[in-house]
């Protein structure tokens, strides 16, 4: 394969992972343990996309949105958000690495790694951790999934085989009771 044939394949994989996350990741593990694509490429590329992504929206914390503190619905919950924040700090690379498990935790937990002010590397580090940790996840899923379906293929084959040799026993059975039936008639 050529080196622009790949660069094309896991680029549009990279962009795809970038914006859809794991929407695109699961299909493409998929796609790494039938050997369409590359494993280990489908990996980092899931890798990177998710570290960009998610440094995306640690700078977005830390940049843009720590103004959202003053508003009205943030002072009134002063006091429940500080106690929040300084469970955060002591406990972020934590938080950071379950927030990829927990459906609807990852975006908001890297935005307030960017709000607490977290040092962007103790944040990357965590942050490769996490990714490292949920990427291998899905891969196992992925590696034992594929292993059960092709268990069920071999199972629905032998049920197929099984069913057809049944099928032309009972066929052939019927064939040669009838033709006996059709001999005792004659005579």
């Amino acid at each position: 394969m050529s080196i622009e044939y790949l660069s094309l394949h896991y680029g549009i994989l990279f962009f795809a992972m970038l914006i859809g996350g794991e929407t695109f990741m699961v299909p493409a593990l998929f796609l790494a343990f039938i050997g369409t694509l590359s494993f280990p490429a489908v990996f980092i590329a899931g890798l990177l996309a998710t570290l960009v992504s998610d440094s995306f929206w640690y700078f977005l914390g830390r940049y843009g949105l720590y103004r959202i503190k003053n508003y009205k619905f943030f002072k009134k919950h002063e006091k429940a958000l500080e106690d929040v924040s300084e469970k955060f700090q002591h406990r972020f690379a934590l938080a950071i690495i379950v927030s990829k498990f927990v459906y609807g935790t990852r975006i908001a937990a890297q935005i307030f790694s960017g709000m607490e002010k977290i040092s962007y590397l103790r944040y990357v580090i965590a942050n490769s951790i996490g990714v490292s940790l949920w990427l291998g996840a899905l891969t196992l899923i992925g590696y034992f999934l594929q292993n059960s379906i092709n268990a069920f293929q071999l199972t629905v084959f032998q049920g197929q085989l099984a069913f057809t040799m049944f099928f032309f026993g009972i066929v052939g059975a019927f064939l040669i009771i009838n033709k006996y039936i059709w001999k005792r008639r004659s005579r």
